[in-house]
């Protein structure tokens, strides 16, 4: 197998239903074991480019999906903290060669946005920042969501939070801008990718690469194709579609909560970036496998825990703007958004360039424009008034 073939074969596409593939499995556990044997077979029949690094690859690889896998059979017995200890471990130890995890390196102006459903307005910035300490029975399980371990959750553009949010009425909605203090200083890993990202892309049409610039977050420059492989088995355990969605309990949740609470463990690592992992968001006819990049979210957990609602690294690490409500913001763009090629509110848009092209000319876009050329944006480290319910995405 050459290594094209390789990366764009579709039993590695993700997110997966994997109640719905070619692997007949009753459970999330049955169907990653078996997936990661696919995964291992398939990395061994390439024809290896270099002989000593294509062995270090396969023996990292090895290490993680040997540690997932022990590490599932743990948590599904009830042994969570030795479910902790062998995800840990394992992360550890594949780390020691030269492939640590992939990280994503943030524009000179990522546009990050918060939103939160109310139907009573917001217009403190506490409101639009993660859930207060006094709060944190609030803070539910959620697929990158510790339960009582406030967030603050990222999309990289309103649409992502929108859908988040489980596609609400626009009455509802109310939104704030953020901006990291310092862009580099913050270290996000990057579980946003898939191997078909991998293949060398075609230069996208100019349209294409200006919405690029700021709804993407790019990979360092150092960032291997090797490191980005052997690391896949963790982006597809954290990255499996809920089945039984109303469900109490979700084992498609494990292994992101795991990395959360890694993350936590390590102060030299900020937060994870991640894609939408919602059914029929990603895809189009032409590129059925291709993720969505308008849908990319990045989860930041409290650093520190004192006296008062809000994380203080939280605050000085982010400039953020006074919140907004959607019917506010739409007024103030009513005189500007009239005509025949305004896509309405509700578009989909599918992972394609055309999909970048429409989105350009939707209010999703404008609206994102004109916080960038009118939101003024406030060092959060300033008096935030507590807020409450938790925000998306």
């Amino acid at each position: 197998m050459i290594i094209k073939d390789f990366l764009s074969d579709s039993r590695f596409a993700l997110p997966q239903k994997w109640w719905d593939t070619d692997i007949k499995s009753q459970t999330v556990s049955e169907h990653l074991e078996e997936r990661f044997k696919q995964y291992l077979s398939a990395l061994r029949s390439l024809v290896p480019v270099e002989q000593d690094n294509f062995g270090e690859m396969i023996r990292l690889t090895q290490v993680v999906v040997d540690g997932l896998t022990c590490c599932m059979k743990a948590m599904l017995i009830g042994q969570r903290s030795k479910a902790y200890r062998i995800f840990r471990e394992t992360c550890d130890e594949a780390q020691k060669g030269r492939y640590g995890f992939p990280l994503l390196r943030i524009p000179d102006r990522p546009y990050w946005f918060r939103a939160r459903k109310s139907k009573i307005p917001l217009r403190d910035r506490g409101d639009l920042f993660h859930i207060p300490f006094d709060q944190r029975h609030k803070v539910a399980s959620q697929r990158y969501s510790v339960p009582g371990l406030p967030c603050l959750y990222f999309g990289t553009s309103l649409y992502a939070c929108w859908t988040e949010l489980g596609c609400p009425p626009f009455a509802d909605l109310h939104f704030s801008r953020f901006q990291p203090t310092n862009i580099f200083d913050l270290k996000i890993v990057n579980l946003n990718f898939t191997l078909a990202d991998l293949i060398e892309p075609e230069k996208p049409d100019q349209l294409h690469h200006e919405i690029d610039k700021r709804h993407e977050i790019e990979p360092c420059p150092d960032e291997t194709l090797l490191g980005k492989i052997i690391w896949w088995p963790l982006l597809a355990a954290c990255s499996m579609m809920r089945k039984n969605v109303d469900a109490p309990f979700h084992e498609e949740y494990l292994f992101p909560q795991l990395f959360m609470e890694y993350i936590t463990e390590h102060p030299e690592i900020h937060g994870v970036s991640y894609f939408c992992c919602k059914p029929d968001v990603h895809g189009s006819k032409s590129a059925p496998n291709a993720i969505n990049e308008l849908l990319v979210n990045v989860a930041i957990p409290v650093r520190t825990y004192q006296p008062g609602p809000y994380c203080r690294e939280l605050q000085e690490m982010f400039h953020m703007t006074d919140p907004l409500s959607w019917q506010i913001a739409e007024s103030k763009l009513m005189s500007t958004i009239a005509g025949p090629d305004m896509i309405s509110n509700g578009a989909t848009f599918r992972a394609s360039v055309s999909c970048h092209s429409k989105y350009a000319h939707s209010l999703f876009n404008r609206i994102e424009m004109m916080t960038v050329e009118r939101g003024e944006l406030t060092q959060t480290m300033g008096p935030l008034r507590q807020g409450g319910e938790k925000s998306s995405p």
